[in-house]
């Protein structure tokens, strides 16, 4: 049995409403709007809950990144954070009669039709979850474990030397010595 903890709360409700989004579009196309005269705001919510996914999941996996060994046990540890399958078809199924609650009037589908659009689209949608968390895993023990150098410029301005010219007086004159003593004396 799956068990719902109160942390996979805000991933189910996130998941289940994209999966609630594209169960209507598997349905019903380009028939009419979802959410009718709330269609923008409902995009907004979906947008912001997909970053707040994101956003969440990155941060859970950097922040979980320095106390694991490897990106697999890092990515198990992720995966236990998400919700199972029967609750994001449960909070699809939720979004779904709200959003239809809020439309007008239209023909609707078949029942058959739209269980099996649900579970359909939840099962990609968790399945894309697992996915980010699988990446966001590697991607953060890779990171983590990077050693960083500090920046080595490409050229180094060496220190200005003072240059003597040969032709100078002090080049040619500096080594000139007077002949020993010992040469000016004959030998007996």
């Amino acid at each position: 049995m799956n068990r719902v903890t109160l942390r996979k709360i805000p991933a189910g409700l996130a998941l289940g409403l994209l999966a609630s989004l594209t169960a209507h579009v598997a349905l019903y196309g380009r028939q009419h709007a979802v959410g009718g005269a709330y269609h923008a705001l409902l995009m907004q919510i979906s947008a912001a809950a997909a970053l707040a996914f994101i956003a969440l999941l990155g941060a859970v996996a950097w922040r979980q990144s320095r106390h694991l060994a490897g990106s697999r046990a890092l990515a198990a540890s992720l995966r236990e954070r998400l919700p199972g399958l029967g609750t994001v078809v449960t909070s699809a199924a939720a979004w779904y009669a709200g959003v239809e609650a809020i439309e007008p009037h239209h023909a609707g589908a078949s029942g058959f039709a739209l269980v099996a659009a649900l579970a359909a689209a939840s099962y990609a949608v968790l399945r894309l979850a697992r996915a980010m968390a699988d990446a966001f895993a590697h991607a953060a023990i890779a990171i983590s474990r990077t050693s960083f150098s500090p920046r080595v410029p490409a050229w180094q301005r060496r220190p200005r030397e003072r240059v003597i010219a040969r032709h100078s007086l002090q080049a040619r004159h500096r080594f000139a010595r007077p002949p020993p003593v010992a040469v000016a004396f004959p030998r007996a």
